[in-house]
């Protein structure tokens, strides 16, 4: 090791101060400073704490983002649109949230995330305007109203 890699370490296993964190012995390290500058998380299997860019807990191996993934091939309108398509992403952890990200091949072009219930009303807005689900309610409104007509008569 260089003489640079030694200065800073923890005195009895020579570690460098980012591996400090992971040295037993050391006694020096400041968890409060080190959180302020990385980015930790909690794991919700093992409550063990660890850099939040892990997706996995390094100690359990929990998976620590729970979602869901489907793609949506674009409709062809336009010349190029056979190469872009829509991921959703549901993410079940706290908070909960939908993302959609608009792909060409290999790489995201743009994404927007909303709200749980902004995604309920996505959801009930394209349920609600389906032309084949209209035309069943029609059908079925219409069958009632017969019926009520007949019994009525």
């Amino acid at each position: 090791m260089s003489a640079t890699a030694l200065s800073g370490s923890c005195g009895s296993c020579r570690r460098s101060e980012e591996d400090r964190l992971f040295c037993g012995d050391s006694q020096e390290l400041d968890f409060e400073q080190v959180a302020k500058e990385v980015a930790v998380r909690e794991c919700r299997s093992c409550g063990s704490s660890f850099d939040q860019a892990f997706r996995y807990c390094p100690w359990c191996g929990v998976a620590q983002r729970l979602k869901i993934v489907e793609y949506f091939p674009a409709f062809l309108l336009a010349e190029g649109d056979g190469t872009k398509g829509l991921r959703v992403s549901r993410y079940l952890n706290r908070p909960g949230h939908v993302r959609f990200s608009v792909w060409r091949p290999g790489e995201v072009r743009e994404a927007v995330s909303i709200s749980e219930g902004e995604a309920r009303r996505l959801a009930s807005f394209l349920a609600s305007t389906d032309p084949r689900a209209r035309s069943r309610l029609s059908d079925r409104l219409r069958h009632s109203a017969d019926a009520l007509i007949d019994a009525l008569r």
